[in-house]
């Protein structure tokens, strides 16, 4: 399976080359090719025919992506499809520099298409039209390969990857979520009031119109029911689906924020990124052996249940290295890539001399350290993705956290006032009583 885009770049050309070739994803530059002209010097040769028809401003170049299924495509396929889809689109009039990167969890191709045609200096043209040709002419490759295809795709119903993958393994993903507070909140209602407060009672902002949509806690924007879940999830199918519940369930009860991290974890030190992680994994109830199952996950930690292996991993890696700090944490990803670039290097000469030597045999014979070099560049890649991630996850954690925090402030400081107000109506009935 394969998820395509195309997007115009405008700006500076050499950033979007720089960025396709990086020897560091491409393997030095083992994945990389071009059509119509030479990877290495495709910047050059791409500024001429700019240059030839006076078009050197404007939108510079398009950025094309092909994106696979994780251990789906071993990388001389992914690249090879990436040519063919290239070479078939934009191959007759376009300069196009073609890359696969190994350097995520999924292997995706790149290509940097020349935004003017060397053949007749016409601009290129993306619209609907040619992103349909991509996706179709990408799933007839994946096809002809032996890989997985999306089936009867619908127009405005795209997913992300990540989307898709979640969902193929049964992960919940943020709408995934959203769909089953919404089912629960119909399923413990008699009346349209009673769902509506359901959905309150749990963090949710409803907002009616044309469509139901509702705002989960702690997100921008809202969230459109029927566009998004089907006929069910509209005015008639809600009420539909709530008039035929013979009896309500239970009210369904408010989230839980959390509270500080326990006495009995392990000292961190005060604002490090590896205290902020543990944080959040006391939150979701890791390190809990004996968890209530009735207590409700707050809707922030439910959206990250299909990231949690990875929040994990990533927890697991600043305890064992030692990280703090963000400036820590850079540090160390970039002693990272030395190792990968100088293991690259020492892989590329093993290569080199094999290739030298005369006996034809003697090239195919698989090297013992090439192997060992092989194993070690996962690790470390692996490695790298997840200092990545922390780098941009970190901030995000942060600040559900503090929402979190702020959310059940606000729920206690509205109980206090509403136990006030009952303890104050206690005593005036009391004083009647004693007037009486």
């Amino acid at each position: 399976m394969s998820v395509t885009k195309i997007w115009p770049v405008k700006g500076r050309l050499d950033h979007l080359v720089n960025y396709v070739l990086n020897p560091t994803k491409t393997e030095q530059m083992l994945y990389a090719t071009g059509i119509n002209c030479t990877p290495q010097s495709a910047l050059a040769e791409m500024n001429a025919t700019k240059r030839l028809f006076g078009k050197t401003g404007g939108t510079v170049a398009f950025h094309a992506y092909q994106s696979f299924a994780k251990g789906e495509v071993s990388p001389e396929a992914a690249h090879k499809i990436g040519h063919q889809m290239a070479q078939e689109l934009w191959g007759e009039r376009f300069q196009v520099v073609v890359t696969t990167h190994l350097d995520r969890g999924h292997i995706h191709n790149h290509f940097a298409i020349n935004s003017v045609s060397f053949i007749d200096g016409q601009r290129f043209h993306s619209d609907a039209k040619l992103y349909r040709s991509m996706r179709q002419l990408s799933d007839k490759l994946c096809a002809e390969h032996g890989l997985s295809v999306v089936l009867n795709p619908q127009p405005g119903k795209a997913q992300q990857y990540g989307e898709w993958k979640a969902e193929r393994e049964g992960k919940p993903t943020w709408r995934s979520v959203v769909k089953a507070d919404v089912d629960e909140a119909i399923a413990k209602a008699m009346t349209d009031r009673q769902f509506y407060q359901n959905l309150k009672n749990i963090g949710y902002e409803v907002k009616q119109g044309k469509d139901i949509s509702v705002r989960p806690p702690g997100k921008e924007r809202f969230v459109r029911l029927a566009r998004n879940f089907g006929d069910e999830y509209t005015y008639e199918g809600i009420t539909r689906r709530i008039l035929a519940n013979k009896r309500a369930l239970l009210p369904v009860p408010k989230p839980h924020a959390g509270a500080p991290c326990p006495k009995k974890m392990p000292p961190m030190p005060k604002g490090s990124v590896a205290a902020l992680y543990r944080h959040y994994l006391y939150l979701f109830g890791y390190y809990e052996r004996d968890s209530s199952p009735d207590k409700r996950m707050h809707f922030l930690l439910a959206e990250d249940l299909c990231h949690f292996e990875d929040i994990v991993a990533e927890s697991k890696l600043l305890d064992e290295r030692g990280i703090g700090t963000d400036k820590e944490l850079l540090a160390h990803m970039e002693s990272l890539e030395a190792d990968i670039l100088a293991l690259c290097v020492e892989r590329k000469t093993i290569r080199a001399k094999a290739r030298k030597q005369q006996s034809p045999e003697a090239g195919r014979l698989r090297s013992p350290r090439i192997e060992q070099i092989n194993a070690q560049l996962k690790e470390l890649r692996r490695e790298v993705r997840h200092c990545a991630n922390i780098a941009k996850r970190s901030g995000v954690l942060e600040e559900k956290i503090a929402e979190m925090e702020r959310q059940q402030a606000e729920l206690e400081k509205r109980k206090e006032t509403r136990d006030g107000r009952i303890g104050a109506g206690s005593r005036a009935d009391s004083a009647h009583d004693a007037r009486r």
